[in-house]
């Protein structure tokens, strides 16, 4: 497509643009590359188990899957399974079991815990993610502090391509520039890799040994919604703050 003088845009995880532009061997000027801020990329094989379980519960084929979805509002996302059988399953991301998983980090990738791809190696065009702490600085403009119940992105431009793109679509969005610093002050991730979690060795000492999903749910991921949360809180606080 890019050879023949198409334009595309490509959305991955960091790493993904690295090895995009890594193939390419060359710049393109109808290539967008745009990243997404990332805590880390799972294990296709506890995914897959996820999603067997799930069905077994349900006792159904999946149709459609929205890992956050936010049609109850930004911090009120969810993790929704729409089943064939017509049954759906919906449970808060600070609940549900799979999410409390990816957010330890018990079952990404080793890589992911020694990222060499944060944002000051960043390849990309645009970077991309929720703009956690949003609601700490000081001067929000009236739309956006309405737009805050249905969530804010938070979009940084690294190269010259990606502030054209940028002011191309102004006049089709509500844009704000802010504070390089307290814009980023929310999301560790683009600067740091999560941190190695204990427990993450024996939990695939488990998966090897061929522990069902339901076992390793109760081990691993039974967090309490709660305590949960607010751990995730005091974490957000903390960032803020620096």
């Amino acid at each position: 497509m890019l050879k023949s003088g198409k334009k595309v845009m490509f959305v991955g995880t960091p790493c993904q643009i690295a090895g995009l532009n890594s193939y390419l061997g060359k710049e393109y000027d109808g290539l967008l590359a745009v990243e997404l801020a990332c805590h880390g990329v799972p294990s296709p094989k506890i995914w897959s188990m996820y999603l067997e379980y799930i069905k077994n519960e349900y006792k159904s084929d999946i149709r459609d899957i929205s890992f956050r979805d936010k049609r109850d509002g930004w911090m009120k996302s969810s993790m929704k399974i729409e089943f064939e059988n017509g049954s759906i399953y919906q449970d808060h991301v600070y609940r549900e079991t799979y999410i409390i998983g990816f957010s330890k980090g018990i079952f990404n990738r080793k890589c992911c815990f020694d990222c060499d791809f944060r944002l000051k190696n960043s390849k990309a065009d645009l970077v991309i993610a929720d703009f956690w702490g949003v609601d700490k600085l000081q001067k929000l403009d009236d739309s956006m502090s309405a737009a805050m119940e249905k969530g804010i992105s938070l979009v940084l431009a690294k190269t010259h391509k990606g502030e054209e793109f940028i002011s191309c679509i102004k006049d089709r969005t509500n844009i704000v520039q802010t504070d390089f610093i307290e814009s980023v002050a929310g999301n560790p991730r683009l600067f740091s890799s999560c941190q190695y979690p204990k427990g993450r060795e024996q939990f695939f000492k488990d998966v090897d040994s061929n522990r069902p999903f339901k076992k390793l749910k109760k081990k691993y991921m039974n967090n309490s919604g709660l305590i949960y949360r607010l751990k995730r809180i005091v974490k957000l606080i903390l960032f803020s703050r620096k």
